[in-house]
């Protein structure tokens, strides 16, 4: 009954749990894989009651045997939360700095472009595409730390697609481009495809609308 009782508390603890954010390295998670303990915690409750109510060791042994295949599947969602809880590898902005000007380059890109444009940035859905000829270099469109043959390795957010720079308030807290999970051209989402852990010893390259880099 006792581990019935305290299972129930923890189960509720993590309800109220799974609804907030943690702030980590800057970056808010979700606290929702949380909720894959419940599970356990039901059948650990069930597993001490039946195994006293049973009155055997074999029996409580038994049981646990089955507990452990039952809550095997909740591991896989809990494993990637701790990994994402874990501190990050140690940065290294020495190894660090040709992303951060390649964003540089793709921002006066843009804002070429948007000079052309009445001031709008290019359609979230084709921005590297159309800024093509703004970019001297190709190497400026890849992320150092992604080969060329496997694609680029940015993204834009797509908040910003057709918007008008001057219109945008809070510029300096706008993330405009970043690095990106995706590979392919003219990847688009908000802020949804970082890297996690971070692609540069631990952190990401974020230019924000103003044009200033920020590693998180």
């Amino acid at each position: 009954m006792l581990a019935a009782v305290a299972a129930g508390l923890w189960i509720a603890v993590l309800v109220l749990l799974s609804g907030q954010t943690a702030k980590l390295n800057g970056t808010d998670v979700a606290l929702r894989p949380l909720l894959e303990l419940a599970p356990a915690l039901v059948g650990a409750a069930a597993l001490g009651c039946l195994a006293g109510a049973a009155g055997t060791r074999l029996a409580g042994v038994a049981l646990l045997v089955v507990g452990l295949v039952a809550t095997t599947a909740r591991l896989q969602p809990l494993l990637a939360f701790a990994r994402v809880l874990a501190p990050s590898e140690s940065y290294k902005a020495d190894m660090n700095k040709t992303c951060p000007e390649n964003l540089k380059q793709l921002h006066a890109a843009l804002m070429l472009y948007a000079d052309s444009w009445d001031g709008k940035l290019p359609p979230a859905e084709t921005w590297m595409t159309a800024i093509r000829d703004n970019v001297p270099q190709d190497a400026w469109l890849h992320c150092p730390d992604v080969t060329k043959q496997d694609g680029y390795g940015y993204a834009f957010n797509k908040a910003l697609g057709g918007a008008s720079v001057t219109s945008v308030k809070g510029a300096s807290t706008m993330p405009l481009l970043y690095d990106s999970l995706g590979l392919g051209q003219d990847v688009t989402d908000r802020l949804a495809s970082l890297p996690r852990p971070g692609r540069h010893t631990g952190r990401n390259n974020i230019i924000y609308l103003d044009g200033h880099v920020e590693q998180k």
